[in-house]
């Protein structure tokens, strides 16, 4: 297992667990989904949790099929706390920098006529 500043918290790993679980049985009603909509996350920024926890856990995706979510739990503060964890995550896989968002969603106003 990696060790270091950047490994995933147990409350960060139980988060992410919540959301792939989440998006496993297609339902983004659900508290993880709900915190990230209201704090502007994109779906993508998940990936380097996600990507932490399929290099680390090889019964990860087995655990979310059949297992109980731990409870939940938002384990940042702020929008920002998340998005600092994103980046040193990013920090250590690289390789999907490119596919992970690490800044909020850009808010779009519609102008009705």
């Amino acid at each position: 297992m990696t060790q270091g500043p950047t490994v995933p918290t147990q409350a960060e790993r139980d988060f992410t667990f919540h959301y792939y679980q989440e998006d496993c049985r297609h339902n983004d009603r659900c508290p993880a989904h709900q915190w990230a909509n209201e704090h502007g996350v994109p779906n993508g920024s998940m990936i380097a949790f996600g990507y932490w926890e399929q290099r680390n856990n090889p019964q990860w995706l087995n655990q979310l099929l059949e297992e109980e979510p731990p409870p939940f739990q938002v384990p940042w503060s702020s929008q920002e706390e998340f998005f600092e964890r994103v980046r040193l995550l990013l920090e250590l896989y690289p390789q999907v920098r490119d596919i992970t968002p690490d800044q909020p969603k850009k808010r779009t106003f519609l102008v009705h006529s």
